[in-house]
């Protein structure tokens, strides 16, 4: 389940990149392809993911920070806006609340909007929390 606020914005490709940094620690980078399929600018995109992601930075395809807000602003505005837009929203609140869910509410800055037919693609980079089995 892909919750978007913008109708038109698509996940067209998702990569795992892992990187070890040491044998106790791992960097995951999870590589996102957005496409805007819509008539218009789109500000702000919503992602799904099955875990907590620890030390999330959120990178555009030019290496810019982008700010991302908590789960705790997502569960409102689902809550108070978006459940009255659609009721599919209902049992994405329900996921959230039990935790079985998370949802990132990615905004662009002003001026780097993903633009019409345009396709961005970004990180999402954060530490492993499992430890490495050895063999």
């Amino acid at each position: 389940m892909q919750p978007q606020r913008s109708s038109g914005v698509y996940v067209i490709r998702n990569r795992l990149l892992i990187t070890h940094l040491d044998p106790e620690r791992r960097e995951i980078v999870d590589e996102v392809s957005l496409l805007n399929d819509s008539k218009s600018n789109v500000a702000d995109v919503f992602l799904a993911r099955l875990k907590f992601m620890p030390a999330l930075h959120i990178l555009d395809n030019d290496g810019t920070e982008l700010p991302y807000y908590p789960n705790d602003y997502t569960r409102q505005l689902i809550a108070e806006k978006l459940v009255n837009e659609d009721s599919s929203w209902r049992q994405i609140l329900d996921r959230i609340n039990s935790k079985e869910l998370f949802v990132l509410w990615i905004s662009f800055p002003p001026g780097k909007e993903i633009r019409p037919k345009e396709s961005r693609v970004i990180r999402l980079i954060h530490r492993d929390t499992q430890k490495p089995t050895y063999v």
